[in-house]
C-alpha cells in the first residue's frame, strides 16, 4: 500500500519571497524538511510539487541537485497537481506537507500516517485551519494524509478556485463526503501556541536559532516546543 508524500513549495511568497531557499545556518528550508522526511518510516517516497512559474526554476533545480523528484504544474490550481502525482505514481495514500514547515519531525508524520491507515480514513490532518477545530499541535507541525480516491473525489467537486488553492479547504468544509479522521496532539507534543512556521522575516530569526539549538545538539527536534515553552516561561528566551 504506496504512501507518496507531497511537499508543496513555491518561491512567490508575498510576505517573504524566496523563502523556500532561505539558508537557516547550513540547510535551505526547502533542504532541511526533505532531509527530515529522509528519515521516517513511512514518509521517505518524496516529491516537491512546485509551479511552472519560471520564478520557481530555483526550486526545481535545487531538487535536482538534491536528488529529489519535482513535478511542476499549475500556480494557483494545487489541487491539479496532487492529483497529477496521485495519477502519475499510482500511490494508494499521499501525505500533504508544506516547504515553510522545517521544523516538522519525521516522527509527527510517520504518527499521522500510521493513525491514517489504523483507521482507515478517507483523511487524516493534524493541522485546524479550515476545520472549525482548536489545534492542538505547534504551528508549524502540519501533515495531512488522504487516500487518493479521496483526493479524486474533492477533485471533481471543487469549482471555487480558493478550493483549488487550498487542496483540502472544501473536505474540511463538509463539501465532500469523506470520512475525516482529526488527531490530536499527545500531551508531550500539546504546544498550539508555539509557531515553527516560515510567514515573515521575524519568524526567520526565530527559526535560524531553534535551528542552531538543533544542529548543536541543545534540543532534540522532538522536544523543540517544549523546549521553547520552558524557555518562554523563564524569560530566558523569545
Amino acid at each position: 500500500m504506496r504512501v507518496r508524500t507531497v511537499v508543496q513549495a513555491r518561491m512567490g511568497s508575498t510576505r517573504l519571497p524566496g523563502k523556500m531557499l532561505i539558508d537557516l545556518g547550513g540547510h535551505r528550508v526547502l533542504e532541511y524538511l526533505c532531509a527530515e522526511m529522509a528519515r521516517s518510516r513511512l514518509c521517505a517516497d518524496l516529491i516537491v510539487a512546485t509551479t511552472v512559474d519560471p520564478g520557481d526554476d530555483p526550486i526545481a533545480e535545487c531538487c535536482h541537485g538534491l536528488g529529489i523528484a519535482c513535478l511542476r504544474g499549475a500556480v494557483d490550481d494545487v489541487l491539479s497537481r496532487f492529483v497529477a502525482i496521485a495519477d502519475d505514481c499510482g500511490a494508494a495514500h499521499l501525505v500533504r506537507m508544506t516547504g515553510d514547515n522545517p521544523m516538522l519531525p519525521a516522527a509527527i508524520a510517520d504518527m499521522a500516517v500510521q493513525r491514517h491507515l489504523d483507521a482507515g480514513a478517507d483523511y487524516t490532518f493534524t493541522g485546524a485551519y479550515y476545520s472549525g477545530l482548536a489545534p492542538t499541535f505547534p504551528d508549524g507541525w502540519d501533515v495531512e494524509v488522504l487516500q487518493a480516491d479521496a483526493l479524486r473525489a474533492i477533485d471533481a467537486q471543487a469549482s471555487d478556485p480558493l478550493d483549488r488553492e487550498h487542496v483540502t479547504r472544501l473536505a474540511l468544509r463538509g463539501g465532500v463526503d469523506l470520512e475525516l479522521q482529526p488527531l490530536e496532539a499527545p500531551p508531550a507534543y500539546r504546544y498550539p501556541e508555539v509557531k515553527l512556521t516560515l510567514d515573515e522575516p521575524a519568524d526567520l530569526e526565530l527559526l535560524k536559532s531553534h535551528y542552531r539549538a538543533i544542529e548543536s545538539g541543545e534540543v532534540d527536534r522532538l522536544e523543540l516546543p517544549r523546549y521553547i515553552s520552558e524557555r518562554q516561561s523563564q524569560g530566558t528566551g523569545p
